[in-house]
Parts: C-alpha cells; structure tokens; sequence
C-alpha cells in the first residue's frame, strides 16, 4: 500500500512537471471541424489557455476546422501562442481551413505602394518560445477565393510564423495556398534557434514557400518548396514568387547561420526557386541531395547564392531558362563551392561576374549540359577572378552553336583543370576562352 501511495505521488509529478493537466482537445472548447462552423473563438479560447499556463498540447481530431475571420476590424487577431516552454500542436487528418473569399481593398497608399488593413489571420504564431512540435496538419490559406485590388502589397498572411523561438521541430505539415509564405522564420531582438524540419511541403502560396531573417542552426530534411505564384483563382502573386528566400534585415551581426537543407526539392516556383543574398548577414548554408528544377519558371535567376561559406553538393538541378548566380548585384565577399551535381540549362548555366568581389568561387566535379536550341550567350559563363574550376564535364551540342566561334567563358580564374567540354559530335569540340586565367590544364 505504502509502495502504491508513493508510486501515485511520483507520476502526480511526473504530470505537474510535463504538460499532463495541459492537454487539450480542440473539440472540448467548441470547435467543430465541420468546415462550415467558425472554430475561430474556439481555437482562441485555448490559445488564451496555453498562454496562461505557458506550456501545453493542442490535439486537433479528424475534421475541417474553419476560420471565417480575417483581418478588417481591431476585434480579430492573430493566434498567436506566447512566452511558452513545452508545447506540441498536432493532429489526426485535421485541417485548418482560413476564409479566403474576401477583397483586399486599398485603405492606403503612399508614392511608390497600395497597402490594404485586410490580410488573412495567421492561425499559428510562435513568439518567443521554447520546445515547440508542430505535426501532422494541413493548413489552407485558400488564397485562390481571394481577390485584391490592383497594386495592393503583400501583408501578413502566412500561415506559421516562428520568431525568437528555440528548439522547434515541425513534422509532416502540409502549407498551402497562403496569401503571403507558407512559413516564416524570423525574430526582432534574437533569432530563432535550432528549428528542424521534415517532410513538410510547402505548395500553392501567392509569395514564398518560406522566408528566413533570422535563423541560428536550421535543419531541413525531405522537404518540399513548389509552386509559389500559382495559386490559382484571380489573386495573382507577390514577388518575388521564391521556393526559399533567406532574406535577413540589414545590419552588422550575422542574422542567419549554419542552415542546412538536405533531401530537399524545389521546384516549379514562379520566381526563383532558392534565394540567399546578403553575405554580410549569412554564413554556413548547404544544399545536399536536393533537386531543383525551375519547370515552368520564367525567372533567369534559378539559384542565387551569394553568403559567406555556402556548399551545393550532389544535387540534381535543371535550371530551365535560368541560371545559378554565385555572385549577387551590390553584395561582395560571397564563397560559395558547388560539387558533384548535374546542372542543366538553357542559358549561361553558372555565372560568375567579374565586377563583384568574392571571396572564392569553386565549382568541381560536376556534370553540365546545355539544353536550349542555340547558343546565344556562353556556357558556363565564368569571368569572376576568385573561380577554381576543376574536373567537369561541360556538354554543348553542336548543332546549337550557330555561328559563334567560343562557346564557353572561363576568364580570370584562379584555376581552370581537368575539365572536358565535348559536343555529341568527337570532331568538333567547344572553344573555350581562357583569357587572364592564372593556371589551365584542361582535357
């Protein structure tokens, strides 16, 4: 008896230390997850209660849990979980469906902008939190329902939002059709830190797959970014249409760092389908086993890589009519290596400009082949003065040449080695310009 007293009192610990008394099943505060019912005061009412006891789980059952609020007067607001230390949100075939058959009309403009006060509610709002699981929902931003009046910019709209939060894991998540990003990675006085990401597919938003400003330590497996801009319906896109944009603030410090994705696709954005573009403010990020293809992309811009120690390694990466920029417009001191993946493009394939500074450029062991119908540029498009080029293998079909006599720029390299360029014909190969290149010994 006495064993069983202190065995009941050890798991009513237990339960006051872990989240055990802050369960909680959406449906007891009144959702209904039929779709058709507003679970907006409902879901507000156990935001409020796991603000106040600061930790807590959110179980979503099967259904279809809609929102039919969004923002147009001072009495609705965003669901925005605060200040928590221990907090899962998860569900069973649950889905949370936000209105989206409303106008963003112009209630102000400026010299240059339209803004409107309307914009989606973000239904999950991570503010300064720590040991935080998000799993198993599908959030729809049912953006294809909205409209908006012509020159009307992007505001809020998204549909998870983490700032200054710490230990984040986010699992087998489906975002789609958001008014703005899909997911937003940010923080005001300190970054976020240590956020990991799987299996989450981020598809159909009107501007980003996911925007990161500040992120310490992000790891991202077998996720997906695809089909940003194509929303659908008659609201249109936002620019700049990314799979992923890193996009930290300007300032002196390092905002993002160490930020890794691996197994990762994205493909078929509007825009581009992975940005960075700011060295100063962003180190340490990798690319490894991913496919990136721009499909249906108008964008020359596939890939911009412009941060200080940035690796592209073993990737699969069809550039359609653009290319991977490893320099940006305005922002020196990059480095960037690129290894031991296959580049396809129509256009320039990998450009490295000469009138940006870099800090180094190394592009080595990878496959190329040219993919247009003529050549009007060169491929690869190499003349930045910090670029090793080793062991490629540059494919240019003959037939594509014209009447172009070099085919390819490798000017001002540090290094241009072991590479072959070949065409499907053995007796006519590419021409290369070396012009200013320190060391050649090319095949």
């Amino acid at each position: 008896m006495v064993f069983l007293k202190q065995a009941l009192c050890s798991l009513l610990i237990i339960c006051a230390i872990n989240t055990c008394a802050q369960q909680i099943n959406v449906r007891e505060y009144g959702a209904k997850g039929d779709g058709i019912s507003n679970d907006y005061l409902a879901l507000k009412k156990v935001v409020d209660k796991i603000n106040k006891n600061k930790k807590g789980e959110v179980y979503f059952p099967p259904g279809n849990y809609f929102i039919d609020e969004y923002h147009n007067n001072d009495n609705i607001s965003d669901l925005a979980f605060k200040d928590c230390n221990g907090l899962k949100i998860y569900g069973a075939n649950a889905v949370i469906s936000l209105k989206g058959n409303f106008n963003r009309s112009i209630t102000k403009k400026s010299a240059k902008h339209s803004f409107s006060s309307m914009s989606a509610i973000i239904p999950f709002m991570i503010n300064n939190c720590k040991n935080v699981t998000i799993e198993n929902l599908e959030i729809n931003g049912n953006v294809d329902k909205m409209t908006r009046d012509k020159g009307v910019v992007e505001t809020g709209g998204y549909l998870i939002y983490i700032s200054e939060s710490e230990n984040v894991t986010l699992k087998n998540l489906f975002l789609h059709h958001a008014q703005t990003d899909g997911l937003v990675i940010r923080g005001t006085k300190k970054p976020s830190f240590n956020i990991k990401a799987s299996n989450v597919i981020s598809s159909y938003n009107a501007r980003q797959g996911m925007s990161i400003g500040y992120l310490t330590d992000g790891y991202f497996t077998n996720c997906k970014f695809i089909n940003t801009g194509f929303s659908s319906g008659n609201y249109g896109n936002h620019a700049p249409s990314a799979g992923v944009d890193i996009e930290p603030s300007t300032g002196d410090s390092l905002k993002v760092k160490n930020v890794t994705f691996e197994g990762c696709e994205f493909s078929n954005n509007l825009g581009s389908q992975f940005v960075v573009s700011r060295p100063k403010l962003t180190q340490g990020i990798q690319l490894k086993n991913c496919v990136i293809d721009s499909k249906n992309s108008k964008s020359m811009y596939t890939l911009i890589l412009a941060a200080k120690n940035i690796l592209i390694a073993n990737c699969e990466i069809k550039c359609g009519k653009g290319n991977i920029y490893t320099t940006w417009n305005g922002m020196p001191d990059g480095d960037v290596r690129i290894i031991n993946s296959t580049i396809e493009s129509s256009a320039r394939g990998i450009v490295a400009d000469a009138s940006i500074q870099s800090k180094g450029i190394s592009i080595e062991n990878n496959t190329m082949k040219f993919t247009g119908n003529i050549l009007t540029s060169y491929f690869p498009y190499l003349q930045n003065a910090n670029v090793r080029f080793l062991n490629n293998r540059i494919f240019i079909p003959s037939k594509t040449w014209g009447v172009r006599k070099i085919q390819s720029l490798v000017q001002r390299a540090q290094q241009s080695s072991g590479n072959i360029f070949y065409s499907e014909d053995e007796k006519k190969m590419p021409k290369v310009s070396y012009q200013g290149v320190k060391i050649v010994n090319d095949n």
